[in-house]
């Protein structure tokens, strides 16, 4: 019987002109390969790759532009970028614009520039079985290429804020993590 050791659970969702381009799949490591299952429609299909061409199926879950050029985002407190992305979900533009009115002053255009940019996102959670989650990652699209969403913690006097850095990605860069995660399964 063969152990899975580590499931990488994979969401993305990509704008192409007025619809929206999803993928659901899960990626089951077992020893020295990957089973990858995709769920289409309602419908799974699965195959197996190597452990080493692994990394080529992870850069491919980011398609769209190499980054172009680097932009310096500043910090954002991670409460308000959810907030604010579910209010437009719920095509609340009026809650919207009171959130980031809220906001620092400084934040408030990077804010609505995250959102205005955004065309897709991408998530995978890491999880070893019957244990813990390991790892995640979270990414989104703007028009400039791949960003991470980098979780750090800002320290006010002795307060503290959960804070997010969009950092611009490369698809190696989302294999990398996942090797991490592969490493601290094992």
């Amino acid at each position: 019987m063969t152990t899975v050791g580590l499931v990488v659970d994979v969401d993305r969702a990509v704008r192409r002109g007025a619809s929206t381009e999803r993928l659901h799949a899960r990626h089951l490591l077992q020893e020295q390969s990957v089973v990858i299952g995709v769920l289409d429609r309602g419908r799974v299909a699965t195959r197996t790759v190597t452990l080493d061409d692994w990394s080529g199926e992870l850069e491919l879950l980011c398609p769209g532009r190499e980054q172009e050029s680097r932009v310096d985002w500043p910090g954002l407190p991670w409460e308000l970028v959810v907030a604010t992305g579910r209010a437009l979900c719920e095509h609340r533009p009026d809650l919207y614009d009171v959130l980031v009115d809220r906001a620092d002053p400084q934040l408030r255009e990077p804010l609505r520039r995250l959102h205005r940019e955004t065309s897709g996102r991408l998530r995978l959670v890491g999880l070893v079985p019957s244990r813990r989650r390991i790892g995640w990652a979270s990414w989104v699209l703007l028009t400039n290429g791949w960003h991470a969403l980098t979780p750090y913690v800002e320290c006010v006097g002795a307060a503290t804020r959960p804070m997010v850095r969009l950092q611009p990605g490369r698809p190696g860069d989302l294999a990398h993590e996942v090797a991490r995660w592969v490493a601290a399964a094992r």
